[in-house]
C-alpha cells in the first residue's frame, strides 16, 4: 500500500527547513588520526557541514532526489562556505539568505571517546538559523516542492518558530505533503512547556512524524504523558499522520501506518566512530525509499542501514552514501550474517555431537566404576580433557557425599540441606549431592 501519495508534477522533490552549522570533529584522515581523546586533547580537525536538515538535503540529493533548503547563514566566510557546498551538489540555495545584524552561524565541536561514548560542545549565541523570518517563506517555493520536512529545532526560538509555523499553514494550502523531524537539540529551548506546544503544532498538521521515543515524549508532554508507542501512532494519526516513526536507538525502529500495520527493523551492527550521525543517514533513506514508492519495511531497512554506515564515519555530511553504496552495504551485511549463521549451526552440530560421544563414553566409564550413570548430566563436554577431568572432580564429590551421608545416617540426622550456589564448582557439587540423594 502506497501510505503517501506526492504530486508527481512538481519540479522539487523535497524542501528542507531549519538548521545549518558547521561541525568541527578530530580528524580521522590520510594524513592525520586523532583517535578517541577528551575534546581538550585533539589539536586537529576536520571542517563538515552539519545540521539535521542540512544533512538530509545532502543525503537525499545524492539519492537523486532534487532538493531545495529554507535558511538563514552568517554573513562571512562560513555562509558562504555553506552555500556553495549545497550548490556544488545542486541544492537548490535560492531560499537561503544572510543575517544582517551579525548573527553567526553554529559551530559543533565533537568529541569521540569511544565508539560508544561522543558528545558534542555547540556554540549559539546569536545563531544565525533561528533569524530565519515569516518573510522569508513564500508560497510559490513551497508549492513547487512535492514535500517539505520541518526541523523541531527551527522552533525553539522567534522568530524561526512562526517562519515555520507558516510554512506548514502554506504547505496545508497548497497540499504539499509535511514531513516533521522532531530533531530536538536541548539549546535555545527555554522550557519543556514550550517544547510541546510549539512541536505539537507542527505534528498535528504532518503526513509523517520523524522521532525517537524520548522527543515524542517531549512532544506529548502536555497531552498525555506516558504514552506507549501504539498509543502515540494512533494519536497523530487521529490528527493527520500517515506514518508514524518511533526510534529506540540501538534497538531498532518502528514505522506505524495509518491502516494500523506496523513494521519494525533492527540496526545493522558496525564499529562505530561516534554516536550521533545515523539519524540523518536513517532520514535520508528512509524518505528515498517512499518517493520510490517501496513497501514501509524496505523503506526502514535502506534508511537503516544507511543510518549505521554513517556511525561508523567521521562527519555526518560528507560521508552520506549514493543509493549503490547502500544496497552495496545491506548486501555485505546480509552475506555475513548469514555465513556467521552457518559457522554457528556448524558449530552448534559438531558440540551436539561430541557431547554425545563423550557422554556414551562417560556412562560407561562411571558404569564400570560402579557409579550411577546419572552422574554423566553434570560432566562438562566442551572436550574430551575437560571431560575427562570434570570426570575426576565429579568422582572425588560424589564419595565424598556418600561418606557425609552414611555419617549422618549413623548418627540418626537428616542429610543437611544446601543453599542454591552461583560458583560453578560448587553447583556442580551440588548436582552431585542431588543426584546421590535420587533427586535426578
Amino acid at each position: 500500500m502506497k501510505y503517501i501519495e506526492f504530486d508527481e508534477s512538481r519540479p522539487m522533490d523535497l524542501v528542507l527547513l531549519g538548521r545549518v552549522a558547521i561541525d568541527f570533529n578530530p580528524a580521522y584522515n590520510d594524513q592525520v588520526k586523532e583517535e578517541f581523546k577528551p575534546l581538550k586533547k585533539v589539536h586537529m580537525f576536520e571542517k563538515f557541514v552539519g545540521g539535521s536538515p542540512a544533512n538530509i538535503a545532502v543525503g537525499v540529493t545524492k539519492h537523486g532526489l532534487k532538493a531545495g533548503f529554507i535558511g538563514k547563514v552568517s554573513d562571512d566566510q562560513f555562509g558562504e562556505y555553506v552555500v556553495d557546498y549545497f550548490d556544488e551538489r545542486g541544492i537548490d540555495t535560492s531560499q537561503i539568505t544572510k543575517c544582517t545584524n551579525g548573527e553567526k552561524l553554529g559551530l559543533t565541536f565533537t568529541e569521540m571517546l569511544s565508539p560508544k561514548e561522543s558528545s558534542i560542545l555547540m556554540y549559539r549565541n546569536r545563531i544565525a538559523d533561528l533569524q530565519l523570518h515569516v518573510d522569508d517563506i513564500h508560497e510559490d517555493y513551497i508549492k513547487n516542492a512535492k514535500a517539505i520536512l520541518i526541523s523541531g529545532t527551527a522552533l525553539a526560538e522567534s522568530p524561526s518558530r512562526e517562519a515555520a509555523i507558516k510554512a506548514v499553514m502554506l504547505a496545508k494550502k497548497v497540499n504539499t505533503k509535511i514531513i516533521f523531524d522532531i530533531d530536538y537539540r536541548e539549546y535555545n529551548w527555554k522550557n519543556a512547556d514550550e517544547i510541546s506546544i510549539y512541536y505539537s503544532i507542527v505534528a498535528k498538521e504532518a503526513d509523517i512524524i520523524m522521532g525517537s521515543r524520548e522527543e515524542f515524549d517531549l512532544t506529548e508532554k502536555l497531552i498525555k504523558e506516558g504514552m506507549a508507542d501504539e498509543e502515540s501512532a494512533a494519536y497523530w494519526q487521529a490528527k493527520n499522520a500517515k506514518i508514524v516513526v518511533i526510534k529506540h536507538g540501538m534497538k531498532g525502529s518502528t514505522a506505524y501506518t495509518v491502516d494500523g500495520q506496523k513494521f519494525s527493523i533492527k540496526p545493522f551492527p558496525v564499529q562505530a566512530r561516534k554516536g550521533f550521525g545515523g539519524g540523518d543517514g536513517y532520514g535520508s533513506g528512509f524518505l528515498y525509499g517512499l518517493y520510490q514508492g517501496w513497501a514501509i519495511i524496505d523503506c526502514l531497512e535502506f534508511g537503516s542501514a544507511e543510518a549505521s554506515m554513517m556511525v561508523r564515519a567521521n562527519n555526518c555530511s560528507d560521508a552520506l552514501p549514493g543509493p549503490d553504496e547502500v544496497r552495496a552495504f545491506i548486501k555485505e551485511e546480509k552475506e555475513q550474517y548469514q555465513r556467521q549463521k552457518k559457522e554457528k549451526e556448524l558449530s552448534d552440530r559438531e558440540a551436539a555431537i561430541t557431547r554425545k560421544e563423550l557422554m556414551a563414553e562417560a556412562k560407561n566409564t562411571l558404569a564400570s566404576d560402579g557409579l550411577p550413570q546419572e552422574l554423566a548430566e553434570v560432566l562438562n563436554y566442551t572436550d574430551a580433557d575437560s571431560c575427562k577431568k570434570s570426570m575426576e572432580k565429579v568422582k572425588t564429590v560424589f564419595q565424598k557425599a556418600v561418606e557425609t551421608a552414611v555419617e549422618e545416617k549413623l548418627k540418626g540426622g537428616k542429610p543437611p540441606k544446601k543453599a542454591p550456589e552461583t560458583d560453578p564448582q560448587k553447583t556442580q557439587e551440588q548436582q552431585v549431592y542431588n543426584l546421590m540423594m535420587g533427586k535426578f
